[in-house]
């Protein structure tokens, strides 16, 4: 049998090989889940599964735009629109043709959208349900060369187009570093993404997922 010649240099340089994998997988580990569980829950309220079934068509009502940034509420509803098509959930109204609908009915606020609204363009569309959504932040810093941590805030609700009864409601706020997985990997640095991801999940609990 040949044997293996061991010198001294050859001995350190195995022990510290050994010492330092053996200290980073554990390491990993435990950066891994301090970033998770700093991430921001969601907060959601689902009804009877039987009657969210049954929502066949919706419309998007414009989400109303609380933050400085303009546009945010424009944004935020193609994104919600967007993301709702792709998860085949539902069909949905044209944003166009509720917007055109609001200003036949001469709605300018969104405050002004009351029950009697609703159910109207339940029946003028053939809609089960509606959505309507605040957009609490939307926010990202300056660019150039400047670190950025974008923070996005929604709240949102499904309301049947008959009764008015609340069939979803969530709310949902993260920002880019809650998706860091370990040390600067996984962070999101754009608003846009990160409103995509946070609508993305928002819908995820309509289906359980979450």
């Amino acid at each position: 049998m040949e044997k293996r010649e061991y010198n001294k240099d050859m001995l350190f340089q195995e022990e510290d090989e050994r010492h330092r994998t053996g200290k980073l997988k554990p390491l990993v580990i435990i950066v891994s889940l301090f970033f998770l569980s700093c991430s921001s829950p969601i907060h959601y309220y689902l009804r009877d599964g039987e009657e969210i079934s049954r929502i066949k068509k919706v419309a998007i009502l414009p989400f109303k735009n609380i933050t400085v940034r303009r546009n945010a509420g424009r944004i935020i509803t193609n994104l919600f629109a967007t993301e709702l098509f792709n998860s085949g959930l539902c069909q949905i109204v044209e944003i166009g043709n509720i917007r055109e609908f609001f200003i036949q009915q001469r709605i300018r606020k969104k405050a002004e959208v009351d029950l009697d609204t609703i159910k109207i363009l339940g029946i003028q569309f053939g809609l089960d349900a509606v959505i309507l959504g605040v957009v609490e932040e939307y926010y990202q810093e300056g660019g150039g060369m400047r670190e950025t941590n974008p923070r996005v805030s929604l709240s949102a609700q499904i309301l049947d187009t008959k009764t008015g009864k609340i069939l979803w409601k969530c709310h949902h706020r993260k920002t880019g570093d809650d998706y860091i997985i370990l040390l600067d990997w996984g962070k999101v640095r754009t608003v846009t993404l990160l409103a995509q991801k946070v609508i993305q999940e928002m819908i995820a609990t309509i289906k359980g997922k979450v």
